[in-house]
């Protein structure tokens, strides 16, 4: 679960990274906050000195504060294992994710749960789409009115394939 926080913490902060050292530094700020949420590593000192040293730059955000609730649910999340359920899945699946998922890395998800199904049970019919455009919860960028939009494949796609069960 420590990768999912990861790829979204490096989505949020890549975009503001200007150059290939920032990113550098970027990710070595995120991995050291996310290994200290989800793993409980507790050397803060590293991670003090990555914010005195990178607390100017303009990627950077501040951790949360120590009381934040952050740390409880992150600690708690790191305890999920989601391809061991995946593992007990006995019935057709279709796995949906938007290619703009910033919270998701929507093909190393897939592919995870394709081969924990593989192993398992290759009997089980897996079906994988991805919705061209769509964010993590399956919608396209505003419209002329400001709306998000849903993409016009989304609904014919998952009712087709529940009706073809």
């Amino acid at each position: 679960m420590d990768s999912v926080e990861l790829f979204s913490l490096k989505n949020y902060v890549y975009p503001r990274a200007t150059t290939a050292q920032d990113s550098a530094e970027a990710l070595d700020y995120v991995t050291e906050l996310v290994a200290m949420a989800y793993r409980g590593r507790s050397s803060s000192t590293r991670f003090d000195s990555l914010v005195c040293e990178f607390n100017a730059k303009p990627w950077y955000f501040a951790a949360p504060a120590p009381e934040d609730s952050y740390w409880m649910f992150s600690r708690l999340f790191a305890q999920y294992k989601p391809l061991d359920w995946w593992a007990k899945v006995r019935v057709p699946v279709l796995l949906m994710y938007g290619t703009e998922d910033q919270r998701v890395p929507a093909r190393a998800s897939s592919a995870r749960i394709w081969a924990t199904l593989e192993r398992v049970a290759p009997q089980v019919s897996l079906t994988v789409y991805f919705v061209p455009g769509a964010d993590h919860t399956f919608r396209l960028p505003p419209g002329r009115g400001g709306w998000p939009r849903t993409p016009p494949d989304y609904l014919p796609t998952l009712l087709g394939w529940l009706q073809e069960r």
